[in-house]
């Protein structure tokens, strides 16, 4: 009995669950990019995290 006779494909049952959560991810993603409020907030906190990241780059040891 061929699997496929009957519209059933296992492969759509082990990859069906992921496609909740990437598509959900993708119309956050359209959301955010869709506001210019959001997108000011964000840049923000991109500059934080870099600027942190620098100064912990700037005051490391050479030694460790």
């Amino acid at each position: 009995m061929n699997i496929m006779s009957h519209g059933h494909c296992p492969v759509a049952h082990i990859y069906g669950p992921v496609k909740s959560p990437s598509m959900a991810t993708g119309n956050l993603g359209r959301l955010l990019n869709r506001s210019p409020k959001i997108q000011v907030y964000m840049n923000r906190i991109a500059g934080a995290v870099f600027g942190g990241i620098a100064f912990k780059l700037a005051t490391a040891n050479a030694d460790t």
